[in-house]
């Protein structure tokens, strides 16, 4: 009776340690900082265009065999926007393949900056460079007090563009070895305080001829990206950088996978270094600018599917989802008032939740 007694003792010690292990497995496959529980409330953010709520994220839910869906709901306060902010870094390569690619850049900044001028977009940039070399790494080119819609105003467009258009070419002594996402977020790391408003959407433009040799993972990279805003909504890479090699490429000439994947990643537009410089920035000025008056969504919604509600009442039409920006705008003849809520719910695949 005693050994039956130590062997049903030793059973029920395994059970629990399985079913701690099981509960321990199972509470790791959530992402605790996303969860709510029923009697929690998100803390609402006021980013001065409109209060925005951290996205609320329920348990999964299986409804296609094989994937994992979260569903998803945040939440929008309408305001009429007058002036749109938007901060904008630019990281321009400069190795020494990239004499060339700079001048066209230059030469046609004027058409991206009309954008912002046709909108009243209020615009602040800086510059920084891929050398992620000790001393360089992060570092301001040039002054950003000088990159602002401000100073445009107090200048005229003459004389900012003659500074703008010089200040891009920032030379072709840089490290060879690229390392544009880490100097894009080490920028922010020395002038984050400075630069940076809270109200403002941020949009990271990256320029590489080459394929970035940052040490860390994308994900690593884009999650310091994300955790400079409200939401992660309001953060754009976009990427002009090669996509495909030609016959006669040489050897400085790589795809830039990485750079491409962060802007798929946070909804944004990723061109090819080799196209007109005019249509590529007309392209990054209208998305940009399509920031300020639309309700940009932290992920991907699964199938592209997202349901639209004004005030608790769902709204079927007079609004159009962006695929591309994954974002919400509505028609002019549809806006909600100032101070409607708006809330978006979709759902997203498991994976997207995850480290990229």
């Amino acid at each position: 009776m005693f050994n039956n007694f130590l062997k049903n003792k030793r059973q029920l010690l395994i059970a629990t340690v399985l079913l701690l292990f099981g509960a321990c497995k199972q509470s790791e496959f959530y992402d605790k900082s996303q969860l709510l529980n029923a009697s929690s409330t998100p803390s609402a953010v006021d980013t001065g265009g409109g209060i925005i709520v951290p996205p609320i994220v329920t348990p999964p839910i299986v409804t296609v065999p094989g994937i994992i869906l979260y569903d998803r709901k945040e939440l929008f306060t309408q305001s009429i926007f007058k002036d749109g902010d938007v901060d904008i870094l630019w990281m321009i390569d400069n190795s020494g393949s990239m004499a060339n690619k700079q001048k066209r850049l230059s030469e046609s900044l004027g058409i991206f900056i009309d954008k912002f001028l046709d909108k009243n977009i209020n615009f602040r940039m800086a510059i920084t460079t891929t050398d992620g070399t000790n001393l360089f790494n992060g570092k301001m080119i040039g002054d950003a007090n000088k990159l602002t819609s401000s100073y445009l105003t107090e200048v005229g467009k003459a004389n900012f563009m003659a500074y703008f258009q010089a200040i891009v070419k920032v030379g072709t002594n840089g490290s060879g070895i690229e390392q544009g996402l880490k100097t894009s977020t080490t920028f922010f790391d020395r002038y984050a305080a400075s630069f940076l408003r809270t109200d403002a959407n941020l949009a990271i433009v990256e320029i590489s001829d080459e394929e970035d040799q940052s040490d860390k993972a994308v994900g690593v990279y884009l999650d310091k990206l994300y955790a400079l805003k409200s939401s992660k909504g309001k953060v754009k890479v976009y990427s002009v950088v090669t996509k495909t090699l030609p016959d006669d490429h040489t050897l400085s000439d790589s795809i830039g996978n990485r750079y491409i994947l962060a802007s798929q990643t946070t909804g944004a537009t990723s061109s090819e270094i080799k196209n007109d410089f005019s249509t590529i920035l007309l392209d990054i000025g209208n998305s940009i600018v399509s920031l300020v008056d639309s309700f940009a969504l932290a992920e991907a919604p699964y199938n592209n599917v997202v349901k639209v509600f004004v005030n608790k009442t769902e709204v079927l039409s007079g609004w159009t989802f962006d695929i591309a920006t994954h974002s919400i705008k509505f028609n002019s003849n549809s806006i909600p008032v100032e101070g409607a809520t708006i809330e978006i719910n979709y759902q997203v695949k498991a994976s997207v939740l995850g480290a990229i």
